[in-house]
């Protein structure tokens, strides 16, 4: 490759697949955060423009409880404490949490959660499909996940999660399935 022997095939993966994994996991980190129904709704409230209450009802936090997620997701999984605390850390937000949530609940405030990451990914994949083609919207993106799929055995526990997993494994299989022809 240093001698400027490179095909057109490897040329093109050379340059698609950090751009389609690092597409992946920007719209994983950031889209599914805004891109959900209850994030686009008027802000509640008799103050219209409550600057920080729009900032918290306009962003979905998810994987609250999780002490994992936060770090993986550089606290971006916590989006409306990102939105209203910018000068706090983070690492901050797992212990703020609690406090904040009650804080919302006083003043009426909007808080939108969902449990994981895969039920915020699925909703947003639902969400778009609901603006632009409701009618071909998958039907694992409008199936909640089971309350009790932990109970229902190890297969319905991953079945919720496997959407998010081929989303994101894609396009590594697809390097590895054409490596050979390089």
């Amino acid at each position: 490759m240093l001698a400027g022997e490179i095909n057109a095939l490897e040329a093109f993966f050379d340059w698609y697949y950090p751009w389609a994994v690092t597409g992946a996991i920007w719209t994983v980190m950031t889209q599914v955060s805004h891109v959900q129904e209850d994030c686009q709704r008027p802000p509640s409230g008799d103050e219209r423009d409550d600057y920080f209450r729009w900032q918290i009802e306009s962003a979905l936090d998810y994987s609250v409880g999780s002490e994992l997620v936060p770090k993986l997701t550089a606290s971006l999984s916590l989006q409306s404490m990102h939105h209203v605390m910018p000068s706090v850390c983070g690492c901050h937000f797992s212990a703020l949490y609690p406090e904040y949530r009650a804080i919302c609940e006083a003043h009426g405030v909007r808080l939108n959660t969902r449990k994981d990451v895969s039920a915020a990914w699925r909703s947003c994949i639902a969400r778009v499909f609901e603006l632009s083609s409701p009618e071909r919207t998958p039907a694992w993106a409008l199936r909640e996940p089971a309350a009790d799929a932990a109970e229902s055995g190890p297969l319905a526990a991953v079945e919720e999660h496997l959407p998010l997993i081929a989303y994101l494994a894609t396009p590594g299989v697809v390097m590895l399935a054409c490596t050979p022809l390089f």
